[in-house]
C-alpha cells in the first residue's frame, strides 16, 4: 500500500484543460505558493461541462469555483475534498454559508458531532468546515486532517489578501428572497437523498463490515493487512463507533506488535481455528469479512465458483485463493459458489502424511526440499499461480507429476501450490 502522505491528494476528475475564462486570480495565488505539501497545487479549475447542479455563474451562486480530490487507502474518492469558490458579493457568499451550515447541522444529528472518512462508502455526506474571506469560500470536508485545515485556510487567507475584490452585481432583497428559497429546495432534495434512517442504517452496516474485516486480519495474523486497516482507521474516528473504534485500534496495534516480535497471540490462532471450521454453500461471500482467502471443496461433481466475476467450473478438488494484502478493494472482494459446498484449507494438518489437500508454499507449507513417495502409483500437482483466483484439477494437467515407485525429491518456491490428489501420498521436509 503506498504511503498515504504520498497518495492521498489526487487531482479531482480527468479534465486536464483549464477553462480560462473561469479561471481566477485567487487560483493561480493558490497554486503558485512554494509551501510544502501546497495542496492547491492540485486544483482543478470547474468548467461548465463539470458544473451538474447548474449553479456556475447563477444568480447567488459562485462564478468561478476549482476542487481537489483525495484517496485515502483503496477505499475513499472524495471528487471534492476541498473547494474554493469565488463570488460577485458577499451576500451571494452569506447565502451559500447558510445553505453549507444547514447541512452541517443535519448531519450532526446523525453522526453525533464527531465522524471522520467512511471507508467503503465513498457517496455518503460529510460534514465541512467552511472558511470565508471577502468574495472568496474555501470549503474541506473531514478527509483533511485538522492540523492540514488549519495550514491550507492560512494560505487562503493570505492569498486572499493580495486580491482586491469589488461588489458585483448586487442582489436585491427580492433576489435574495428568491435564492433562499432555491437553496431551501435543494436542501430539501439533499435531505431526502440522504433519510436519517437510512443514514444510520449504513453507519450500523459500515460498522459490522469493518468489524468483520478487523476479525479476519487478527485471525490471519498478516502484518501488511493489520498495517493497512490500522492506517484506514486514522481517518475511522466517528463518535458514534468510539468505543469500538478504540477496540479495533487496540486490537490490531497488539496483533502487529506481536507479530513484530515473532510471535502470534494465542486468541488470534483460536481466531483462526473457528474460521476453520466454517463450511460454505451456495451463496456470495466477501472476501476477507464472511470468508477467508483460501478454501477448498471436495468431491464437487459439478459446480461453478465465481471469483471477481470470474466464472469457472470445477470438478473435484478446488482452491480458491486470492491475494491476502489486496483484501476489501472494491472491485476484488467477491466469490460466489453455486452448487459446491467450500471449506477453510487446515493449515495444521499438513503434516499428516497421509491426507490429501491444497497447500500454498509460504502460507500453509515452508519453501524447500521435500520427500514425497506413494504406496501405489500415484502423483500430484505443482503449480506456479492460480488462473484468476481459482485452481481445479481438470485445468492442471500440464501441473500432473507423477510419482512413481521409491521416494522422489522436489523442491518448492513460496508462491507455488502442492497438491495431493491421493490419501496415500506421503511427505515430510528433508
Amino acid at each position: 500500500m503506498e504511503n498515504l502522505k504520498e497518495k492521498k491528494y489526487r487531482e479531482a476528475g480527468t479534465v486536464e484543460k483549464v477553462n480560462e475564462s473561469r479561471d481566477n486570480e485567487l487560483f493561480k495565488l493558490l497554486k503558485e505558493n512554494e509551501m510544502e505539501n501546497n495542496i492547491f497545487a492540485k486544483l482543478k479549475v470547474l468548467e461548465d461541462m463539470d458544473d451538474k447542479e447548474g449553479l456556475l455563474g447563477q444568480e447567488g451562486q459562485y462564478i468561478a469555483k476549482a476542487v481537489v480530490g483525495a484517496r485515502i487507502g483503496d477505499y475513499i474518492r472524495n471528487t471534492e475534498a476541498l473547494t474554493v469558490e469565488v463570488f460577485n458579493n458577499k451576500e451571494d457568499l452569506k447565502l451559500c454559508v447558510a445553505y453549507l451550515q444547514a447541512q452541517n447541522n443535519y448531519l450532526d444529528g446523525v453522526y453525533n458531532d464527531k465522524y471522520g472518512c467512511l471507508p467503503q462508502i465513498s457517496d455518503l455526506p460529510s460534514k465541512r468546515a467552511v472558511f470565508a474571506k471577502e468574495n472568496a469560500l474555501l470549503i474541506m470536508n473531514s478527509s483533511i486532517s485538522d492540523d492540514e485545515k488549519l495550514n491550507f485556510c492560512s494560505l487562503f487567507y493570505e492569498s486572499v489578501k493580495k486580491i482586491d475584490y469589488k461588489e458585483k452585481y448586487v442582489l436585491d432583497k427580492d433576489k435574495i428572497k428568491t435564492v433562499k428559497g432555491e437553496n431551501n429546495k435543494r436542501l430539501t432534495n439533499w435531505k431526502n437523498k440522504y433519510p436519517k434512517d437510512e443514514l444510520l442504517s449504513t453507519l450500523e452496516a459500515l460498522q459490522e463490515q469493518m468489524n468483520k474485516r478487523v476479525e479476519t486480519a487478527y485471525a490471519l495474523s498478516n502484518k501488511n493487512l493489520i498495517t493497512n486497516i490500522l492506517d484506514e482507521l486514522k481517518f475511522y474516528d466517528v463518535a458514534r463507533f468510539k468505543d469500538q473504534y478504540s477496540l479495533w485500534t487496540e486490537k490490531l496495534t497488539n496483533a502487529k506488535q506481536s507479530l513484530e516480535s515473532g510471535t502470534i497471540l494465542l486468541e488470534a490462532l483460536e481466531k483462526q481455528n473457528q474460521y476453520k471450521q466454517a463450511v460454505y454453500t451456495d451463496g456470495r461471500y466477501v472476501i476477507g469479512e464472511d470468508i477467508l482467502p483460501v478454501v477448498k471443496n471436495e468431491g464437487a461433481q459439478k459446480a461453478e465458483v465465481s471469483v471477481n466475476y470470474y466464472n469457472a467450473k470445477v470438478f473435484g478438488n478446488t482452491t480458491i485463493d486470492v491475494n491476502v494484502d489486496g483484501l476489501g478493494k472494491i472491485n476484488d472482494r467477491t466469490i460466489k459458489l453455486e452448487g459446491v459446498t467450500m471449506y477453510h484449507i487446515d493449515n495444521s494438518s499438513w503434516l499428516e502424511l497421509r491426507a490429501p489437500g491444497t497447500f500454498k508454499v509460504g502460507n500453509h507449507i515452508e519453501a524447500g526440499e521435500y520427500e514425497i513417495s506413494s504406496s501405489s502409483y500415484s502423483g500430484f500437482y505443482l503449480v506456479d499461480k492460480s488462473i484468476d483466483g481459482v485452481i481445479d484439477e481438470i485445468e492442471l494437467k500440464d501441473a500432473y507429476c507423477s510419482i512413481g515407485s521409491g521416494i522422489k525429491t522436489i523442491a518448492v518456491r513460496d508462491g507455488q501450490y502442492l497438491i495431493l490428489k491421493d490419501s496415500d501420498i506421503q511427505i515430510k521436509k528433508k
